[in-house]
């Protein structure tokens, strides 16, 4: 035969060679495919496919269709046969395997070959069934039929010690050697690393993202010492391409030194269960509170301002109907489709041109969408409208499909257009649904277009697929049809070699078995160990009647006076009975799978005086199975959170209790991280902002404010989140018809020496503002004419001088007058009287 296979010339008609070939072959050939366990990737069992004439004839008939290995040669699990079938399924590496059946009526020995191929296993094998056998070989049957029946003890325990570590709701592995090489791991603690191949390898190959972590200076210290470290909400930052949730997470864990039989530290047992929730809880409740006790010194200052607050109130309502016609004119002017309906009826309320374009000159206002819109009768949007009504929750459509009259000829030739639309239900001040908001946008052209993409795309894929299916399908055959040919001749000169090798064998599998029984034994007290140490609550329920097999001291701290081991569940802990925890128990055993509570109530009768009180656990509960796949138990995991759940109720209803005074205080209360983002934000924001509170929150403050406000305020934000306690007013242009003058205070939070934010709260003082102003006016009003009467009395005591000085004048003259011409004056005098004496008596008379 030559050493290497001679290429096969071109094939017209390969399948019905491949049959053919198989027909005739004197090697039997078996098709298998695998079986996964429930949930997981675990291989345990192979479906039997296909088997040729050969196998047949070598296995005796088959009832068809044909079931599992494990179900027509069930000493598969105990002879190595299952095993070996996934090695070279789950490796994809050929191999070979020997074995001896001697059960249902064969006594054979066999020689398997497997390879795999795409998603199935190609098996070849042959027997010694036409051979004959000496007294050797009969005395090495009798030899090995007592050593397969050890070898099938110590895979039942190996298998329940799997089933334990597989089923466990921690995560667990080993790690072996000063490199911390990993040789197990259960389901669990791959998820944690997204499944990534971990067996194999060490640590620091397989999680490298830990090198920045404590974790490996941690295991080097145990490695070293012995000593079991003990982790309480540990921080492990996890890579985004395995988890995409919040980093870090917190875990509470165990580093367990391993030894070998002489003692030395050969690894490192890890055991660890994730807390994050707790952490997160425990740290939002301690939040809650310091928002809390920083609201409260707010309120006194609150409340000295609320009579102010009052009037701001009135002018709100002003400006809110001047919002409401600004609202309306963006609505009538948006390029999006917007209509409001009014009622259960859905009548339209407000439709913009870009809806009416939708039907032309149809009327719509005042008119229910059913009577506007018939052609909609047997499409989803009567019903999606109802249910929106009828529940108030909010609907959001991504091309969806909606088939209009858009020419209103009344026809059935309707168009076929794709929208995304919002359907949001509209609310009066009582929170009664009033009618549907719609805001919606055409995406015909995009939907179209993708479609055509997604179309000519799967075309291509599916030739692609056929082509390699095909070639995979013909390259399989010529690898079997050669490697079978090759395996006729090995098998007859390996036959020869068989008998002297098999003593030495029987000699070496007993001494296998010993060691694996006592490999198994420290396995089992070492797994025992750990559930007996772990910090979590831990109980093994076994049976139909859920009977306590295995207690851990930390699961009977929580019933410490009550007596456990050997009685069902119901019995020792009769309050279960009814309760939801006991419901799940029953239905975990009868139908398998994983149950989980966070936060379930259970009273429990206490010891000392028989009164309930309420405690709460969250727990895992887990169906246990035997060798043969069945129930046979349950598996539980519990935690008291009691006094955290008290915690959180008491944190709640503070939560509540502090919403409800904020929301009713007519001033703005809010909380901003350090990214300058709102955490909190009272009802207040809603009047001056039309945002709903809870939408503020994680945006940053340039969003909400705009950036003109913004910027008048960035240099006391930076000093409130440097620790800085600042009160100061500001004028803040908010809108181009919005500019308020507001007093504010910013309050930072500071814990454990960080700032972590900050309270702000903001007093509308416009109004006083404003009145200062117009004082600060009349003041500079009344200075100006002060000033002007000022220059006018100096001008009027310059007058006066003069005036005095005239005065004088007068007097001067008055005086020169009196002495000067009293002479001249009385000899007129006396000349006149002697005149009038010359006149006649008549004219004297008259005069």
């Amino acid at each position: 035969m030559p050493d290497m296979p001679v290429p096969l010339p071109a094939l017209s008609n390969p399948s019905a060679l491949l049959h053919t070939l198989l027909d005739i072959s004197l090697t039997a050939v078996n098709l298998l495919s695998p079986v996964y366990k429930a949930g997981s990737e675990e291989i345990v069992d192979f479906t039997i496919d296909y088997i040729n004439p050969a196998g047949l004839r070598m296995v005796g008939p088959l009832e068809q269709p044909y079931a599992t290995i494990k179900t027509h040669f069930p000493d598969a699990l105990s002879n190595g046969v299952l095993a070996f079938y996934r090695q070279v399924f789950e490796t994809g590496k050929p191999d070979q395997y020997k074995t001896t059946y001697q059960v249902g009526g064969f006594d054979n020995f066999f020689h398997l070959a497997a390879q795999r191929s795409g998603e199935q296993l190609v098996v070849s094998f042959t027997n010694t069934a036409d051979q004959d056998r000496s007294a050797v070989e009969l005395s090495r049957r009798e030899s090995q039929r007592q050593e397969l029946e050890g070898l099938a003890r110590v895979e039942t325990q190996r298998q329940q010690l799997d089933t334990l570590f597989n089923q466990a709701p921690a995560c667990i592995a080993r790690l072996s050697g000063p490199t911390y090489i990993f040789t197990v791991a259960n389901p669990l603690y791959h998820q944690l690393f997204g499944g990534r191949q971990l067996l194999g390898k060490t640590i620091r190959e397989a999680l490298p993202e830990l090198e920045s972590e404590p974790f490996f200076g941690l295991l080097d210290e145990v490695y070293r010492t012995g000593e079991t470290f003990y982790g309480n909400e540990i921080p492990i930052h996890f890579s985004q391409a395995d988890y995409e949730g919040p980093n870090p997470r917190y875990f509470n864990f165990i580093n367990q030194a391993t030894r070998d039989t002489s003692g030395t530290i050969d690894g490192i047992l890890v055991f660890a269960y994730e807390v994050s929730e707790l952490v997160q809880t425990r740290r939002q409740m301690e939040q809650d509170e310091a928002q809390l006790q920083g609201l409260n010194q707010q309120l006194a200052t609150t409340n000295l301002e609320l009579a102010a607050a009052t009037h701001q109130a009135e002018v709100a309502r002003a400006e809110t109907d001047l919002q409401r016609q600004q609202l309306h004119n963006i609505f009538m002017q948006a390029p999006a489709m917007i209509c409001i309906f009014e009622g259960p009826e859905h009548r339209f309320g407000l439709v913009n041109p870009a809806y009416q374009q939708l039907v032309g000159e149809r009327t719509l206002v005042g008119r229910t969408i059913r009577e506007a819109m018939p052609e909609l009768a047997g499409q989803p949007i009567f019903g999606l409208l109802d249910k929106v009504f009828r529940t108030g929750e909010t609907f959001y459509a991504q091309e969806m499909l909606v088939q209009l009259d858009h020419a209103n000829t009344g026809t059935n030739d309707l168009g076929e257009n794709y929208y995304n639309f919002i359907y949001q239900a509209t609310r009066n001040l009582d929170g009664q649904i009033m009618g549907i908001l719609v805001f919606a946008y055409e995406v015909t052209a995009q939907v179209k277009a993708r479609q055509q993409v997604e179309r000519s795309r799967q075309q291509v894929q599916d030739l692609n697929e056929e082509l390699a299916a095909a070639n995979e399908e013909l390259h399989a055959a010529n690898e079997e049809f050669l490697t079978n040919n090759a395996e006729l001749s090995r098998t007859q000169q390996e036959l020869k070699q068989l008998n002297t090798e098999l003593e030495g064998r029987v000699q070496r599998r007993t001494a296998e078995l010993q060691r694996a029984q006592a490999e198994t034994e420290r396995q089992r007290q070492r797994l025992e160990r750990l559930f007996m140490q772990a910090p979590a609550a831990i109980c093994i329920l076994n049976g139909p009647d859920l009977i306590y097999e295995l207690v851990n001291p930390s699961y009977q701290q929580l019933f410490p006076r009550r007596r456990l081991l050997g009685r069902s569940i119901y019995e020792a802990l009769p309050e279960v009975i009814g309760n939801r925890a006991g419901e799940t128990f029953r239905s975990i055993y009868e139908q398998g799978g994983t149950h989980e509570e966070h936060a379930l109530l259970i009273p429990f009768a206490r010891t000392e005086d028989g009164v309930l009180e309420d405690r709460y656990f969250n727990f895992i509960q887990q169906a246990r199975y035997d060798e043969h796949g069945q129930i046979d138990g349950v598996l539980v995991f519990a935690f008291e959170v009691t006094e955290q759940v008290a915690a959180r109720q008491a944190s709640e209803a503070s939560t509540q209790k502090l919403r409800l005074i904020t929301d009713a205080l007519p001033v703005l209360i809010s909380y901003i991280d350090q990214e300058q983002r709102y955490q909190f934000a009272n009802e207040a924001y809603d009047v001056w902002f039309k945002q709903r509170p809870e939408t503020l929150v994680n945006r940053p403050i340039y969003e909400v404010i705009g950036d003109k406000a913004y910027q008048g305020v960035t240099q006391y934000i930076e000093r409130a989140l440097a620790g800085e306690r600042l009160d100061f007013e500001a004028r803040m242009p908010y809108r181009e018809d919005f500019v308020r003058y507001i007093r504010t205070s910013y309050v930072p939070d500071i814990r454990g020496g960080q700032v972590l934010g900050f309270f702000s709260m903001v007093t509308d003082v416009t109004e006083a503002v404003e009145a200062r102003q117009a004082t600060e006016t009349s003041r500079q009003q009344t200075q100006m004419l002060a000033e002007e009467l000022t220059a006018a009395n100096a001008e009027l005591e310059t007058t006066n001088d003069q005036l005095r000085r005239t005065n004088v004048d007068l007097d001067n003259f008055i005086y020169t007058a009196s002495h000067d011409l009293k002479a001249p004056i009385t000899n007129i005098e006396g000349l006149l009287h002697a005149l009038q004496q010359q006149l006649p008596p008549a004219v004297r008379r008259a005069t």
